[in-house]
């Protein structure tokens, strides 16, 4: 009796782990890595950029612009698909004015992607792509 207890527990402990295991392959199919680049027009700005409203970098950024490359960049993790992304910014020194703007972007079946984000005319601007940005 003592045998038969032991193999059922063991049956059934290796067929949640199956389970388990099939799902999170399934979850990490959907997810991509993306790099973010902020290419322009964030220059002595506090920022927050946002995917799917939670909050996926935050900073106070310098006034000098680099030669060469984005002003700030970061690398976050995506669900495939359409993804809400949103940048809130300062518009004036004391800091207490922002600027809102939200756009969409989709995401497909690449191993990852790359979204360059700029502000022009107090609008993003956004650039998805499947290669690294060029900076000469």
């Amino acid at each position: 009796m003592k045998y038969i207890k032991v193999v059922f527990v063991v049956l059934m402990f290796s067929m949640t782990s199956c389970k388990e295991e099939t799902v999170t392959t399934i979850i990490e199919e959907n997810i991509v890595p993306v790099d973010v680049d902020l290419q322009s027009g964030f220059q002595d700005k506090s920022i927050k950029v946002f995917f799917n409203n939670q909050v996926s970098f935050q900073a106070m950024l310098s006034g000098l612009v680099p030669l060469s490359g984005p002003i700030a960049s970061f690398s976050t993790q995506l669900e495939r698909g359409s993804t809400s992304l949103k940048v809130r910014w300062q518009t004036n020194n004391s800091g207490l004015v922002f600027k809102i703007d939200s756009t969409s972007i989709v995401l497909g079946k690449s191993a990852k992607y790359y979204i360059g984000i700029e502000i022009k005319n107090d609008s993003v601007k956004t650039r998805v792509q499947e290669v690294p940005f060029n900076y000469f």
